[in-house]
């Protein structure tokens, strides 16, 4: 398939006005729109809350007008994402974050040029140019050096109403694992307002991880879960560090069991939670600046905690406690003096059984879509070299 340059392709490209053109004081509450990187980022077009300009300002910047059918490219910031101005845009222009393209559509498609810029090999492209510029970010001429692969325009409606379809399917089962995360908060609300405030070292006590030494760590032997292993709820054991078995030491008395809760006591991600997976095929231990949680009391369920300290509000309690040091760091003792809602025993069981048919359905919906984001990976691969 032949390729081709980006800027080969463009009528005419533009960023937005930069410096002393358009100044913060001259943004107002209506009138023109400034599309910036919040409209693109998400990779679609999203109108969110634009900026505003006077008509009169406007006059001034007219030649950074986008329409309909443009491609914007993010520059800055989270830079190489891209959207496709919609039709019934209102009179916009951009502004400096984004790249806008001109296409000429007797050579290229707007949607087949946005589906090219999220395949894997122009995002390369794009970061190794982001990466040896002296500034960082992009700029024009390394979006006009882009090399993409270009059919005729048949063929690339085609493979863009093919990508586009399954790209829609990918998203609809991620907005079905958010809805279902917002069904688990509603019932967590509802369980929560039932409840009186209580102070949890009541029901758990927190202790730390085992001080294991950096040069024990090798390519083989037990995991070590650090905070870096804590992520999106779930202690992840890629990439873990690892410590011969004999080399554990006193650390052999901190190992950790499927189901428990672990937590961040320090650094930038202080509070940060996490539950061991139930499917361990090895034991794993738990390093320092790590705690497990331990259950001393009937009368508080781990399902109903884990879930309680995912919450705003509890993490803003946790780095209240944390704050005032160089760096923030929890105790065990400051921990456990934080005030959770604890409704009866016998809602907190009701709850933790929703919420476990919420998690196998989760669980269902995150497998699917893994085998989508595979599937989406090989149209990708077989679309740019037209073997679709």
């Amino acid at each position: 398939m032949n390729h081709v340059c980006v800027g080969d392709l463009a009528i005419k490209m533009r960023t937005g006005p930069f410096g002393s053109q358009l100044l913060h004081s001259e943004f107002v509450d209506s009138g023109v729109a400034v599309i910036g990187i919040d409209n693109v980022v998400k990779n679609h077009f999203a109108w969110g809350q634009p900026r505003f300009i006077s008509i009169e300002k406007y006059s001034e910047l007219s030649r950074f007008t986008v329409q309909p059918g443009d491609v914007l490219i993010t520059i800055m910031g989270t830079c190489g994402r891209s959207a496709v101005v919609p039709e019934g845009v209102p009179t916009s222009i951009t502004s400096k974050h984004l790249c806008a393209i001109t296409l000429d559509t007797n050579r290229c498609l707007a949607n087949y040029l946005h589906t090219c810029l999220k395949q894997p090999d122009v995002q390369r492209q794009l970061v190794q140019r982001e990466k040896g510029a002296i500034m960082p970010g992009l700029n024009m001429q390394m979006i006009k050096e882009l090399r993409i692969p270009l059919p005729i325009l048949p063929e690339q409606q085609r493979i863009a109403d093919i990508l586009d379809r399954a790209e829609a399917l990918r998203a609809k089962r991620r907005a079905s694992l958010v809805r279902l995360t917002e069904l688990t908060q509603a019932l967590l609300r509802s369980a929560a307002s039932k409840g009186d405030y209580q102070t949890i070292g009541k029901f758990v006590s927190l202790r730390s991880g085992f001080a294991f030494k950096s040069e024990d760590f090798q390519s083989q032997g037990c995991p070590v879960i650090r905070i870096s292993n804590l992520s999106d709820g779930y202690v992840k054991l890629e990439n873990a560090a690892r410590v011969p078995e004999h080399l554990l030491g006193k650390g052999s008395t901190h190992k950790i069991e499927a189901g428990d809760i672990v937590i961040a006591m320090s650094g930038a991600t202080t509070g940060k939670i996490a539950r061991v997976p139930n499917n361990l095929a090895e034991p794993i231990y738990l390093n320092q600046r790590v705690g497990k949680l331990h259950f001393a009391h009937s009368g508080l369920l781990e399902d109903y905690l884990f879930e309680w300290a995912r919450t705003l509000e509890f993490q803003k309690d946790v780095l209240d406690l944390a704050a005032g040091a160089a760096q923030p760091n929890i105790s065990p003792s400051n921990f456990e003096t934080i005030r959770i809602p604890i409704p009866p025993l016998p809602l907190q069981q009701e709850f933790a059984r929703r919420v476990e048919a919420i998690d196998r359905l989760k669980a269902k919906h995150r497998q699917s879509l893994a085998e989508m984001d595979a599937l989406f990976l090989s149209l990708q691969h077989r679309a740019f070299r037209g073997e679709l």
